[in-house]
């Protein structure tokens, strides 16, 4: 019986992560995209380093969204899906 049991949880575990592999993959992706787009990021951040102002932040926001979705990068991807 206790046998049994333990090859139950192992296929179950086993079946969990075969469901979850997709998600898995899709979270490798966009934590590689936003890494290839992070020189050009951290470029945006630069020019707008000195500017305290909100329409500078906002303006920066505003490049740095334009340049993830040029690139079909979500940064919040590889913690959740789109």
């Amino acid at each position: 019986m206790p046998h049994s049991l333990g090859i139950a949880i192992m296929c179950l575990v086993l079946i969990i992560r075969i469901c979850l592999l997709p998600l898995f993959f899709s979270q490798m992706r966009a934590t590689q995209r936003m890494q290839v787009l992070q020189p050009q990021i951290q470029r945006i951040q630069r020019k707008y380093a000195a500017r305290k102002d909100p329409r500078s932040k906002e303006a920066m926001q505003r490049e740095i969204m334009a340049l993830q979705q040029r690139h079909n990068a979500n940064p919040l991807g590889s913690y959740l899906l789109r």
